[in-house]
């Protein structure tokens, strides 16, 4: 991606830059480097545990690892933060709403 230069400088200067490591994230899993998208989103999430959007991405980096339990925690986390996410509502129907 064209970002990661930038995002790693940006999070070369600023380690705690959470919007930075979260980008990076998303990157890395879509590049399919899911351990290393994982790292970037819980040092995120660390740094701001609220952020819905975080869970958010947590939810697919877990389901791209095939922990479903994980995927289930995080969506369950994202809707409590953002009970309007409707990408974690959908995502949580197809998934999870049987299983209640």
């Amino acid at each position: 991606s064209a970002a990661e230069p930038e995002l790693e400088r940006a999070l070369a200067i600023n380690p705690r830059y959470a919007a930075g490591l979260q980008q990076l994230a998303f990157v890395r899993a879509n590049q399919g480097r899911n351990d290393e998208a994982s790292r970037l989103n819980a040092r995120a999430i660390e740094i701001e545990p609220m952020n819905a959007e975080f869970h958010y991405l947590r939810a697919y980096i877990l389901s791209q690892l095939g922990d479903t339990a994980g995927e289930r925690r995080e969506l369950e986390a994202t809707l409590r933060l953002d009970p309007n996410h409707q990408g974690a509502r959908a995502r949580y129907n197809a998934r999870f709403a049987s299983q209640k």
